[in-house]
């Protein structure tokens, strides 16, 4: 990767732009042709990016995928966590009385892990809640029959039995 030291401040004196700290990329002609400021992240992806792309061996959309690159995946507990916050999304459509909001967030769990019993819960507490009770017991079944024990299923096969 070529790399520029401006001595002396000739570029810097030209343009009259501040390059520290931040990184500058010219052309052979001294002019500027990406300007950027230092960040933590992909701080180095982004200034071989902006030199790539003024040597014009990438385009500007492959810029663009590397300042803004896709979501990293991870294996483990991440994907935990992501079912977590729409379970947690769901609960708080529930308590605000957003049924069908509440299913899709549940649709979406199960569509990722069809084999999360608080989705199916979830499920149920929603289709309870639009006043679909056979429904909801048929989702609280399969949430206890994944887990037995789940106090959220529990208590919605309750209440929808209370309310035949």
């Amino acid at each position: 990767m070529p790399v520029l030291v401006d001595q002396g401040d000739r570029l810097y004196g030209k343009l009259g732009v501040r390059l520290h700290p931040v990184i500058g990329v010219a052309d052979g002609q001294l002019r500027l042709l990406a300007y950027e400021p230092f960040l933590k992240v992909n701080y180095c992806d982004r200034i071989r990016a902006r030199i790539q792309l003024a040597l014009g061996e990438i385009s500007a959309d492959d810029v663009r995928r590397v300042e803004a690159p896709e979501k990293a995946t991870m294996p483990g507990d991440i994907d935990g966590a992501a079912l977590k916050r729409r379970l947690h999304l769901g609960e708080m459509l529930l308590r605000a009385k957003q049924y069908e909001k509440a299913a899709a967030e549940a649709a979406a769990i199960l569509a990722r892990e069809p084999r999360y019993a608080p989705g199916h819960a979830l499920l149920g507490d929603a289709l309870a809640g639009q006043g679909r009770c056979a429904e909801a017991a048929k989702a609280f079944d399969e949430a206890l029959a994944i887990q037995p024990g789940n106090a959220a299923a529990l208590r919605g096969k309750d209440s929808c039995a209370a309310a035949r």
